[in-house]
């Protein structure tokens, strides 16, 4: 009778364990972590080099100033485009993020309270006499060890997306706005270098790149 009894009450609970396992074996094998590890790292990386032509060399001096200044402009805003959309694309990275770690503390929490029902029904028939009953008692330890197991990758992944999240976050207001100012220096430099003796023009190109940079802010 208690052999049965138990069977009855913890059919239902592995169950649970079982469908929870999968739907984490499902997320794991999606990778997003690591996907977005190496996204983050490549924006970086783009950041980097969107920078660079936005302000390199000297503007050809055969070519009037008007369509020197226009060839400034249009690759300032190449630049401030590119790194907008590395922005752009981080900041989806990091709500996909965010929807991952709300479901790991689901699936956690979920498994404790499995693991401790298991613990709870064990408790009940230990020392129990009879093959079954033990059997029984084994098979519920291992589901037990199975939640275990998938509790621990759900406090790592939480982690994970923790660390992703903080550089996520360290690019999107530190060193963009940095990468910002670098270029509005550079270009500034640029400008100066090849309209310091038309002020006039000199100013608007600087004016004109104030107004591109609020756009994208």
């Amino acid at each position: 009778m208690q052999g049965n009894e138990l069977a009855l009450v913890g059919g239902d609970i592995q169950q649970k364990i079982a469908d929870l396992s999968d739907v984490i074996f499902k997320m794991e094998a999606d990778r997003l972590c690591d996907r977005i590890n190496d996204e983050l790292a490549l924006g970086a990386a783009r950041l980097e080099a969107v920078r660079i032509p936005a302000v390199s060399g000297k503007l050809p001096e055969k070519i009037s100033l008007g369509i020197s200044q226009a060839r400034l402009l249009t690759k300032i805003k190449k630049a401030e485009r590119e790194a907008e959309d590395v922005m752009n694309i981080l900041a989806l990275r990091q709500n996909e993020l965010y929807k991952a770690e709300a479901a790991y503390i689901c699936l956690g929490e979920e498994l404790e309270k499995c693991k401790e029902e298991l613990r709870q029904i064990r408790r009940k028939y230990e020392g129990s006499a009879g093959e079954l009953t033990a059997r029984r008692m084994a098979d519920l330890e291992m589901s037990e060890m199975v939640a275990i197991r998938y509790i621990c990758v759900t406090k790592d992944r939480r982690q994970a997306i923790r660390t992703l999240c903080e550089g996520i976050g360290s690019l999107r207001g530190n060193t963009y706005p940095l990468w910002k100012g670098a270029v509005m220096g550079a270009v500034s430099g640029t400008v100066k270098e090849n309209f310091g003796r038309a002020e006039f023009l000199r100013l608007a190109i600087i004016e004109e790149m104030k107004l591109i940079s609020e756009k994208f802010s």
